[in-house]
């Protein structure tokens, strides 16, 4: 009677993780015949430890990786969401500032603002996989306020996105005439907000926001996106958390652009504020600065309330379903 043959014996390996999103390693850590494919699964589960080495397991001699770890390498973990940010930032400043160029009536404004959400979402999905998903300091630090981010990660994605979106608008006013520039930052209501609250003495005021309305408006579209994007990115597909988040944006953009223009994300408004102050002389800009800075303050607050209050409310998932019949490769 012949002997069943003995599987290859091989030795457990650690599987590097950046805040809960598996990264595979090299093949021939696993298996020195190159011959098996790694699977490594973006899900894990909720009772996974941190501090235990994960264990590569067999399905028909494909090896499986089952447990998620805590991943400490500088480069991962700091550099890339950084650099990703950066990037992001860049364009999504670069070609929202350019859709002003579309002009200031109605259907020009609902294209801007979808277009706005588009680009979101365009880049959560391209840029996701390297940790850029907020592109928005507001949301960074919603993220940070929930524990979503480590702090001394978040504070570095909130400077590069102001950084970046600088760059966006240096690079908008670079391939623009002044004329044109002037007319894209004046449809997007940068230069002249749509609907300011006037001297009292201009006249009938009832079609005009005031200050505390443009703060009230700005802080709570704010929460509202930060909130869906906090619910769908910490318990759906990256490409559900792109969907989902682009299409609020694009809702509370068109709202934002009937009423006080663009806005919703702090660093892209403080950057086009700069440029206009050194390119156009719009020093007028800055005039109501310190309700969107309030509302950036505020909006992750009552995100962070409601994505708290939601998750202690919500019903248990079920178990993630175990692979069938795995058997654990032993030394």
């Amino acid at each position: 009677m012949s002997s069943k043959p003995s599987e290859p014996k091989f030795q457990p390996v650690e599987v590097p993780s950046i805040d809960g999103v598996n990264m595979a390693p090299h093949n021939d850590k696993i298996h020195p015949s190159q011959n098996a494919t790694v699977h490594v699964s973006t899900q894990y589960s909720e009772q996974a430890s941190s501090s235990s080495p994960a264990m590569v397991t067999f399905t028909s001699n494909q090896p499986t990786v089952t447990a998620n770890l805590d991943y400490t390498d500088p480069l991962m973990v700091f550099v890339m969401p950084s650099v990703s940010e950066f990037i992001g930032m860049i364009v999504y400043v670069f070609i929202t500032d350019l859709l002003g160029l579309a002009g200031n009536s109605s259907t020009a404004r609902i294209s801007i603002a979808i277009f706005d959400g588009i680009i979101l979402a365009a880049l959560i999905a391209a840029l996701g996989p390297f940790k850029g998903l907020h592109f928005n300091p507001a949301t960074t630090l919603g993220a940070m306020m929930t524990f979503n981010i480590r702090f001394l990660v978040g504070v570095s994605v909130i400077f590069v996105q102001c950084f970046g979106a600088f760059f966006g608008a240096l690079l908008v006013r670079g391939v623009l005439r002044n004329s044109a520039f002037m007319d894209a930052f004046s449809s997007l209501g940068i230069i002249e907000l749509i609907n300011e609250y006037p001297p009292p003495e201009e006249g009938d005021n009832d079609h005009y926001s005031s200050r505390f309305q443009i703060y009230l408006l700005e802080a709570v579209q704010t929460a509202i996106l930060i909130t869906v994007f906090l619910l769908t990115s910490t318990n759906l597909p990256l490409s559900t958390v792109a969907i989902t988040t682009g299409f609020v944006r694009s809702t509370t953009a068109f709202i934002s652009m009937q009423s006080i223009g663009q806005s919703g994300n702090l660093a892209r408004l403080l950057a086009n504020n700069v440029v206009s102050s050194i390119f156009l002389m719009q020093d007028r800009v800055w005039r109501l600065f310190y309700l969107y800075f309030f509302a950036f303050i505020t909006a992750p607050i009552i995100a962070a309330i409601l994505f708290w209050a939601l998750n202690t409310a919500r019903l248990p998932r079920p178990e993630l379903q175990q692979l069938p019949t795995q058997q654990a490769v032993q030394r």
